[in-house]
């Protein structure tokens, strides 16, 4: 249904990358790292299936997927980044809207 990648800074996890792969890396930055992600944010676009992706989600070259890039944070820092590709036919996007309090702002600008 999708391919995930996701990049982590080695300096905030030194040594992740030499063990299995946690079921949850948002549970191990918390529970192992003392990371917890108290905000995000998502771009998502429709773009078309390369063949590298095609092949992993088993659709044509060129089939409309939803490719997502997230940007995790504790506070200002940085501790996740991760691209997503999902197939369009097999998934759907649901957002809840609330009013946040106080209100969220952007760090970056």
């Amino acid at each position: 249904m999708s391919v995930e990648r996701t990049w982590l800074p080695e300096k905030s996890v030194p040594g992740m990358a030499d063990e299995a792969p946690p079921a949850s890396i948002y549970a191990a930055l918390s529970q192992q790292y003392g990371l917890v992600p108290d905000w995000g944010e998502d771009v998502i676009e429709a773009t078309a299936a390369d063949s590298e992706t095609a092949h992993l989600l088993g659709v044509r070259v060129g089939s409309p997927v939803l490719h997502i890039e997230r940007h995790s944070y504790a506070g200002e820092v940085l501790i996740a980044y991760t691209v997503s590709v999902y197939r369009s036919d097999r998934y759907q996007l649901w957002v809840p809207l609330a009013r946040p309090l106080p209100p969220i702002t952007n760090p970056r600008k």
